[in-house]
């Protein structure tokens, strides 16, 4: 039988486990980052219109003996995610207090990259690289003494699935996985973007390396659950979605296509989009007695704020550290 509505696709998905078209690093991460995609990445990473991942390795560089003043001694970081600028300076000025840092990525060849990057100014301090999924991944008990830090940069948290219409302050996902740090390490640096101009976000998503990038990851996951999706067919469109908080990225049928066999063919209609993905974008603390969407979101994850927010100097991008809340 043949369906011919676009949901199906999207029905699929959760039948593998994945969240409602609403795909995220956590969930395709290895397809978005394949071999192809990682390479597609880097093109956008280093576009000059991308001004995320450059304010967040200069907000790095910045603050990084700042950052370093809140790590306990001997402590063990990790990076995730992070781009070969945050983890040279942090790793320079963590050279008298960090133990073990383990760079970890969704992807492979990126992970790799990164810490041999890290080796050349690492000195003492022990590297390694590890392949997982930020949002499953377990690192064990953190250990009494809390020495597991955990560095979480700005270009990674906005790509948690939510509710179109609901804001980020409630956006339960990124609860979870604070929660989950929180398993994991006695110390969370995160990184923020606070951008909501749809003009400025607009030039920083453009080209066609993003497009790309997005088409190519959609593709690989349709051919990992049996469906064959002609890249050629397919577009990205993204706008801002206020109520969402969200800078929101479709991937969208060009024209008609029927992918599958037998009782898992699926009609997608032209202008149907299949893969939807929120880019966040985090009010910052009004004072010292407003916390801000980040603020409001770790302190529902059990952390508490173990610094200011040290801030780029154009104002949109943040870094703060958080520790348990034991109160």
């Amino acid at each position: 039988m043949i369906s011919c509505l676009e949901s199906d696709f999207l029905n699929a998905l959760d039948r593998h486990g994945i969240e409602s078209g609403y795909v995220n690093m956590g969930t395709i991460g290895q397809h978005l980052y394949n071999g192809y995609g990682a390479r597609l990445w880097g093109q956008v990473a280093k576009s000059p219109n991308y001004t995320v991942s450059r304010d967040s390795a200069e907000l790095a560089e910045s603050f990084s003996g700042d950052i370093m003043d809140l790590i306990p001694q001997g402590a063990e970081l990790y990076l995730l995610g992070a781009g070969v600028r945050e983890t040279r300076a942090l790793a320079s000025a963590g050279q008298e207090k960090l133990a073990h840092i383990t760079v970890v990525d969704i992807s492979h060849s990126i992970a790799e990259k990164q810490a041999a990057a890290l080796q050349e100014v690492a000195g003492n301090i022990q590297v390694r690289s590890l392949y997982a999924e930020f949002q499953r991944a377990s690192l064990g008990d953190p250990g009494k003494e809390y020495k597991r830090v955990i560095f979480y940069p700005s270009s990674n948290i906005g790509n948690i699935p939510g509710i179109l219409g609901r804001p980020v302050s409630e956006n339960k996902n990124i609860i979870n996985l604070l929660k989950r740090f929180r398993e994991n390490a006695g110390m969370l640096i995160l990184g923020y973007d606070t951008t909501r101009q749809e003009d400025l976000l607009g030039a920083c998503y453009s080209g066609q390396a993003c497009d790309l990038f997005l088409i190519n990851g959609v593709v690989s996951l349709g051919k990992g659950l049996g469906y064959k999706l002609n890249p050629a067919h397919l577009y990205r469109s993204s706008y801002w979605d206020e109520g969402s908080d969200a800078y929101i990225h479709r991937v969208i049928t060009r024209k008609t296509q029927i992918i599958g066999k037998g009782e898992s063919k699926i009609v997608l209609l032209e202008d149907s989009p299949i893969y939807a993905a929120h880019s966040y974008k985090f009010r910052p603390p009004a004072n010292d007695n407003s916390p801000g969407d980040i603020g409001r979101l770790a302190r529902k994850a059990g952390w508490a704020p173990a610094s200011r927010p040290f801030v780029h100097e154009d104002g949109r991008t943040m870094i703060q550290a958080f520790e348990w809340d034991m109160g």
